[in-house]
């Protein structure tokens, strides 16, 4: 299963390179494919599969633009997968060593901060190591691999920068551009946990205060 995908040519290597897998896309920002799409919101519509349907899920460069519900989305991943199924997710890290020389020369460290006409084309939340492995623990997963590294190559590791991170930081070796983690479904869950550290309410994004009313003077209600 394929997960948030807006990249054709991810989905048809796969098909190329493993003929006899099946495969599932979801996605609503591919234009044209001769691949099958489900058109699916991730952040509050369940996947349309049965529970344990699939042996691995990837999920790449797809957290970063969610604003709602991502424990939502996890959870259906959970759902989707056999117990003891793989989960492959990538996301752009916002403790990257390129982070603290774009504060430097006072440049925003999200560099998708913009303001878009549609919102999820930015990066709504950077995710740091530890924000990553919360989501998915809480949400059935046990965490195999979580590891850093420059996927972009626009980081630069020499010099007085990289002696002031080893001189400070004892975790210079998550300071990669990309988090990469690999998760496999340890438990089935009934519903979506919402652990505190990461939603102080208890629930993802509610149609609430400043969205609510926007939507009631512009959409009607």
């Amino acid at each position: 299963m394929d997960v948030g995908n807006d990249k054709p040519f991810i989905v048809y290597y796969l098909r190329e390179l493993n003929p006899r897998a099946s495969f599932f896309t979801i996605s609503y920002d591919i234009p044209e494919t001769p691949v099958d799409l489900y058109d699916v919101d991730i952040e509050q519509e369940v996947f349309p599969v049965e529970e344990g349907a699939y042996d691995q899920v990837i999920f790449t460069e797809v957290l970063e633009h969610l604003w709602r519900d991502p424990a939502f989305a996890v959870h259906q991943m959970n759902r989707a997968l056999r117990k003891g199924g793989l989960a492959f997710i990538t996301t752009p890290n916002a403790c990257e060593l390129h982070a603290i020389e774009c504060i430097l020369w006072q440049a925003n460290p999200n560099q998708r901060n913009q303001f878009y006409s549609r919102l999820e084309s930015g990066h709504l939340h950077l995710w740091t190591a530890q924000e990553l492995r919360i989501l998915f623990e809480s949400n059935g997963f046990e965490v195999k691999e979580l590891r850093s590294y420059d996927s972009y190559g626009y980081t630069n590791r020499n010099g007085k920068l990289m002696q002031l991170a080893r001189e400070i930081s004892p975790h210079v070796e998550m300071m990669g551009e990309t988090l990469l983690m690999r998760a496999v479904k340890s438990e089935a869950l009934p519903h979506p946990v919402y652990d505190a550290r990461l939603f102080p309410n208890g629930s993802g994004v509610k149609f609430e205060g400043a969205i609510r009313n926007f939507a009631s003077k512009h959409l009607g209600n």
